[in-house]
């Protein structure tokens, strides 16, 4: 399988297309400067220059793959107006092609609410996204009903890798003696996914044969910060203190993207099992921790 992949030198990213060049994929990954593309070299991708922002220059290449895996974005406060133009340049590219593009796409937990306690969200809870995802959800309706797409979404948790993430973030600030800074308060419950586990979920749902899955990929369902950064303390030796922050002054709604870390979300990880047969290596905070910033 041939797949066209955007975003492949990030943190997800890297993860993703190394699962699916170990799973026998041949990667062709969109990259718009010479360090990403270094980076996906080394990972053992072929290069196409280009930039998300342009999707007139690369979308004809994407569709003459076997499949599409959407990770990029800008992270701008252009995201979704970049985000929907790119997936509109995909879809008029499919015509004429014979048979619909496979498209996996990346949502994310930010565009669902917080949730009462005890109370765990599911795919179909209706979206109550982050003012810079809300021009995401009306992508991803469109994309869904698409005849030139099979399209499927995963909404990644809060991903954690060695070199990303907030458990990462943790265990630098821990080693430096500094407090762990973030919106949310020792009570906020985050869902979380390790980076290599989260890649494995995307290998299977890209081999599934029905797509048109909305799945979460999260390995732990949730875990209060305040434990979180106890876990941290236990694995380093340190004594990490977090310091809840308030947003900052002047920026808009549209560009405060720390404000997701204040959202307190606990989420249903069964549809994705159920469905793709994945099953996270990392299902606990302490495993995760413990992966992330063990040697």
């Amino acid at each position: 399988m041939e797949v066209f992949v955007t975003g492949g030198s990030g943190t997800i990213g890297q993860a993703v297309v190394g699962q699916l060049i170990e799973d026998g994929c041949k990667i062709v990954g969109l990259s718009r400067s010479d360090a990403s593309a270094d980076t996906l070299r080394r990972i053992g991708a072929t290069v196409f220059p280009g930039d998300l922002s342009t999707p007139e220059d690369w979308a004809q290449r994407a569709v003459t793959c076997d499949a599409v895996v959407h990770l990029g974005a800008t992270f701008q406060a252009d995201m979704g107006p970049v985000d929907r133009n790119a997936m509109f340049a995909l879809r008029k590219a499919t015509r004429g092609r014979g048979r619909p593009l496979k498209l996996l796409y990346t949502g994310g937990i930010w565009l669902y609410p917080s949730t009462p306690e005890r109370y765990a969200l599911k795919e179909t809870t209706a979206h109550e996204p982050l003012a810079p995802f809300s021009q995401m959800s009306e992508t991803i309706r469109s994309l869904m009903t698409s005849v030139e797409l099979q399209v499927s979404v995963i909404h990644p948790a809060l991903v954690c890798s060695k070199s990303g993430g907030p458990v990462s973030a943790m265990g630098d600030a821990a080693i430096s003696g500094l407090p762990f800074k973030t919106r949310a308060t020792a009570e906020t419950v985050w869902p979380l996914v390790e980076a290599s586990d989260l890649a494995r979920l995307y290998s299977r749902v890209l081999r599934r044969q029905g797509f048109r899955l909305n799945v979460f990929g999260a390995g732990v369902s949730g875990v209060p910060v305040g434990g979180l950064i106890d876990l941290v303390n236990e694995q380093l030796g340190t004594e990490l203190q977090l310091e809840t922050t308030l947003p900052t002054d002047g920026l808009s709604p549209a560009e405060d993207w720390e404000a997701g870390y204040a959202l307190s979300q606990y989420v249903n990880t069964e549809r994705a099992q159920k469905l793709s047969g994945w099953v996270s290596e990392h299902q606990t905070a302490e495993s995760l921790v413990a992966a992330v910033l063990g040697k």
